[in-house]
């Protein structure tokens, strides 16, 4: 049995657990891990702030929207 340890990182100071588990090979273990890097970069890419543009576009849709619901 090969071992595969992730620890978990947290922006607020919380202590947590290791994530510990056993696969029957290392290839199951690499690809597990390559799975939870991948879903950290897009848990990573959701929580960063929007740039001005982004924004911008969002606060020029909404005043649309307003503007659409005004008319009906």
């Amino acid at each position: 049995m090969n071992l595969l340890k992730l620890r978990p990182t947290s922006i607020v100071d919380v202590v947590l657990q290791d994530f510990v588990f056993y696969a029957s090979s290392r290839l199951v273990n690499k690809r597990i891990l390559e799975l939870c890097t991948g879903n950290h970069e897009l848990y990573a890419v959701r929580r960063k702030p929007d740039s001005v543009e982004i924004q911008q576009l969002k606060t020029q849709a909404n005043e649309e929207r307003e503007k659409k619901r005004a008319e009906r």
